[in-house]
């Protein structure tokens, strides 16, 4: 806990539908902008991202990480952990093509899709059925070099 705020799930339960305005957002990211700089204020953007995906808020969760990247927010850039609400409401939506531009935008600001990224796409081409869309994500995660990793030992004790 620092400057009083102690991030969890529930810190933003106030925003609601029916509470939710632009002039909410904008005194939050002001107020946030003032958090000790660092995981603090990193985790409260974080939550506040989270918050506004449940709420099906897509393009203000967007609107958040943009002015996360163009403050720089104390050195709080996006991270592709950032993007994981907004990826995963977009899927579960099915608006691939919504997903691919914000894998676009997060292109300009150097972040990379990482393997949890990758498998939003995954499992999204698999629920559609679209098998060489799935194809197609295994290629590019090769070619990036990103795949899961297993470490399996095994140990013979006679």
């Amino acid at each position: 806990m620092q400057d009083n705020c102690f991030n969890t799930k529930s810190t933003f339960d106030f925003v609601t539908d029916e509470t939710f305005s632009s002039s909410l957002l904008n005194h939050l990211l002001q107020t946030l902008s003032t958090l000790n700089r660092g995981v603090t204020r990193k985790n409260a953007f974080d939550s506040l991202i989270t918050r506004l995906c449940k709420l099906q808020h897509v393009d203000d969760a967007l609107h958040v990480i943009e002015y996360m990247a163009r403050i720089d927010a104390g050195g709080c850039r996006p991270s592709a952990t950032t993007f994981y609400p907004v990826l995963n409401i977009l899927m579960r939506q099915k608006a691939i093509d919504h997903t691919r531009c914000v894998v676009d935008f997060m292109f300009t600001l150097s972040v990379n899709l990482d393997l949890t990224g990758h498998n939003y796409f995954l499992v999204a081409h698999r629920y559609t059925g679209d098998v060489a869309a799935a194809a197609g994500v295994l290629k590019k995660m090769e070619e990036d070099g990103i795949g899961a990793c297993w470490d399996i030992r095994c140990r013979f004790d006679y």
